[in-house]
């Protein structure tokens, strides 16, 4: 059975999780311990055949297998190789989907056979999409997302300013009138002033009499 290339692991996973490659290799390491202890001897044995000579000492062949859902494997990762949840959460997901994409395909379907479903999901073509760290909110891909600006909103309010259309002048104001002195105007106006106020000289004449 051909062995899977050393460098060409390392340096997939590396270009997914980043870091150091003294870190990297230590991720590794412990994604291939954890996964190992979920397996029974006879595909641990294959597991470590197909594996590269410096890596397969991970794959230990003594102990039972334990079953592990897929937190109790980011667990076990997060301790063997001293990470934050978050960092161990990518490193699984690296870890596994490079080695489902390298390894044989029988010795795949084999390990594959022996995981729990949800390690199982990680541990094939589904693992290239990485997880969320806890705690981070994923907003729904139909959802865009823009950041506050001057123009687009302010707390408390439903009209942003580039959508307002402010009156030109105040209500009553004398360039909100079409023609505010029309009255008095002589070119508008409808008669004298005194006759738009009923004094005329003949009416005020006959109101002194």
């Amino acid at each position: 059975m051909d062995r899977m290339d050393e460098a060409w692991l390392l340096e997939h996973v590396r270009a997914r999780v980043g870091g150091r490659a003294r870190e990297c290799r230590r991720a590794v390491l412990a994604v291939l311990e954890s996964l190992s202890s979920t397996l029974e001897p006879p595909a641990r044995r294959i597991l470590a055949q197909a594996l590269p000579s410096a890596l397969a000492a991970a794959v230990d062949p003594g102990p039972d297998a334990r079953e592990l859902d897929l937190d109790a494997f980011y667990a076990a990762v997060e301790r063997r190789a001293r990470l934050t949840r978050s960092h161990a959460i990518e490193a699984v997901q690296a870890v596994l989907g490079t080695l489902a994409g390298g390894l044989p395909e029988d010795v795949t379907t084999l390990v594959r056979k022996e995981l729990t479903p949800s390690v199982a999901g990680r541990f094939g073509s589904e693992a290239t999409e990485p997880e969320a760290p806890p705690h981070v909110r994923v907003h729904p891909p139909w959802t865009h997302v823009r950041p506050p600006t001057l123009s687009t909103g302010r707390p408390g309010s439903s009209d942003p300013v580039a959508e307002s259309r402010p009156e030109r002048a105040q209500r009553g104001s004398v360039v909100a009138s079409a023609n505010p002195h029309g009255d008095t105007k002589l070119s508008t106006a409808h008669g004298t002033t005194q006759e738009q106020d009923d004094r005329t000289l003949s009416e005020a004449g006959t109101s002194r009499r």
